[in-house]
């Protein structure tokens, strides 16, 4: 892509939505995430390791309108998806 980042959409891997979003994003995922945090294209964090409530979302609404990643770590790996703020 043109992130530079691999987006893998397989099954047992994570989908965001809404994407794109103004305020709150969600995702479900297995296993479930330790942490996940959000960045801009050229690595400036925004969110860093924050606790996923997956009925409350990531709230997101403070960032500048703009392309993130998102950044989703587990035990057993981290996945990462672009998500756009409008």
């Amino acid at each position: 892509g043109l992130t530079g980042v691999n987006e893998l959409n397989l099954p047992g891997n994570f989908q965001v939505y809404p994407n794109p979003t103004h305020s709150k994003i969600y995702f479900f995922s297995n296993p479930k995430p330790k942490s996940v945090s959000v960045f801009d294209l050229v690595g400036n964090v925004f969110l860093k390791d924050v606790k996923y409530d997956e009925f409350n979302g990531l709230d997101i609404s403070v960032l500048e309108n703009g392309v993130y990643i998102l950044k989703k770590d587990s035990d057993s790996k981290t996945v990462y998806k672009k998500i756009i703020k409008n």
